[in-house]
């Protein structure tokens, strides 16, 4: 049953990396190649979201077939493991999070620089920029998702994690979650 959790930490563990370089080159050539690269990142970003709705429906199982024995020695193990991996899941959705926000930065710094130069490239290069800030946002968005995942589950089978503050209306819901920053 922790093969469950193993394999989830072994799968948030391998999202796909962006390409290490997709700032444009003159050349037909390596245009066609930055783009083939570009298509790789998305298509890896698209398949490793899947991969992770699948390990999500592996540890629910897991998670309620260890609260159904009797013995809660392996359960309490862990739910122990499931707090360490939400700790690990949530630092590196902040860092994530920054390298979005300083991606972001960066790509129109690059962009303002190369269209004094040459304004096809700026342009090609604003194309592909985008789409790799796209997919990383996805990739991103699918790491948050996975968290909330983790934290329903502890909250589920976990006593010492539910409850919390209730909200009468959304106005104070929502400043409670921007406080939270999630």
């Amino acid at each position: 049953m922790a093969e469950a959790l193993r394999k989830a930490i072994e799968t948030f563990a391998a999202a796909p990396q962006s390409p290490a370089s997709a700032a444009p080159i003159p050349g037909h050539a390596q245009r066609e190649n930055i783009i083939r690269s570009v298509k790789r990142f998305e298509e890896s970003v698209t398949q490793w979201r899947a991969d992770m709705l699948t390990v999500q429906r592996g540890l629910a199982d897991m998670y309620k077939s260890l609260s159904e024995l009797a013995d809660r020695t392996a359960f309490n193990d862990q739910l122990s493991r499931l707090d360490e991996f939400i700790e690990d899941v949530d630092k590196e959705i902040e860092s994530e999070r920054l390298a979005l926000e300083q991606s972001k930065f960066s790509n129109r710094q690059v962009i303002a620089t190369m269209t004094k130069s040459s304004s096809d490239s700026a342009h090609f290069a604003k194309k592909i920029m985008k789409r790799l800030f796209e997919a990383g946002a996805a990739q991103h968005n699918a790491r948050v998702d996975f968290y909330h995942f983790l934290l329903a589950q502890r909250a589920e089978h976990n006593p010492d994690y539910r409850g919390g503050p209730t909200f009468d209306n959304a106005g104070d819901l929502i400043a409670d979650l921007h406080k939270h920053g999630r």
